[in-house]
């Protein structure tokens, strides 16, 4: 006798046995209220707290797909003003294009530095500094990015997207093992190339947008000794990226997104 096929629901996904209310409303689930599920985090849903769809290419999905508020706010607000980066007391960061890491560019003996870190080797993220700034732990260290007041809104921003990111990799990359091993990326985590191509595209748009610049740009042009020691990209006739100098516009658009977070 044969088995009838597994199911073809992706790993991450939660089963409709272990929830018998909604995640977000915690209404009971009737026959004429529905699971569905978020095909960003795997959760289960009922129709009005998923109503929401967007397309999420950096988990290899181009198409519009259905999605839970949480999930819509992030990838719809949050992430794109990540992907654009943003100054905390010298120290710029930004996100990957593929959302999987986070990229930080400090100035050394006036050099810049850059350190990227995968976001499942993330264990924290909190505000400090009177909530003007953030620290990360990464692999058992504490790094602190200070920020000055209009910094504050910005750093909410981060510390609450990085939260949700970090735990969204968790949930799609599986529990760690029993050995205390990181949790491994399963093959249908992988982007194609057409992918990534088009997240890097959609990332250098955000930063023309912003007035931003990629950090990696800064490594590039000192190593070919087209930018000066201590200084940053040749942009806007030489002067120094908008990112230094943020107006209060930007400062009350990070407020605004903070608040619809929470």
């Amino acid at each position: 006798m044969l088995r009838c096929c597994a199911s073809a629901h992706p790993s991450f996904w939660v089963p409709d046995r272990k929830r018998s209310t909604c995640s977000s409303c915690n209404k009971l689930f009737t026959l004429l209220r529905r699971r569905h599920h978020c095909r960003c985090c795997g959760g289960v849903f009922c129709g009005s707290c998923s109503m929401d769809s967007i397309a999420l290419p950096a988990w290899g999905i181009p198409d519009v797909a259905r999605v839970c508020g949480g999930c819509f706010i992030l990838e719809s607000q949050l992430v794109p003003m990540m992907l654009a980066g943003w100054d905390f007391g010298g120290s710029h960061l930004q996100l990957s294009a593929d959302e999987r890491s986070i990229t930080w560019l400090t100035w050394h003996a006036g050099a810049p530095k850059l350190r990227s870190e995968d976001m499942l080797d993330v264990a924290a993220v909190e505000l400090c500094g009177a909530g003007c700034g953030l620290s990360l732990k990464v692999r058992g260290e504490w790094f602190i990015f200070k920020g000055d007041r209009r910094s504050q809104p910005a750093a909410q921003v981060w510390v609450v997207a990085l939260n949700q990111l970090r735990q969204l990799h968790l949930q799609r990359c599986g529990a760690r093992s029993k050995h205390g091993d990181p949790p491994r990326r399963r093959d249908e985590e992988f982007l194609t190339k057409s992918l990534l191509e088009a997240l890097k595209r959609r990332q250098a748009r955000l930063i023309e947008a912003q007035g931003m610049f990629h950090i990696a740009d800064v490594a590039a042009q000192q190593s070919k000794g087209y930018l000066p020691i201590g200084g940053t990209p040749a942009k806007n006739g030489g002067r120094r990226p908008r990112s230094k100098r943020r107006s209060n516009a930007d400062a009350n658009r990070y407020r605004s997104v903070s608040r619809a977070a929470r």
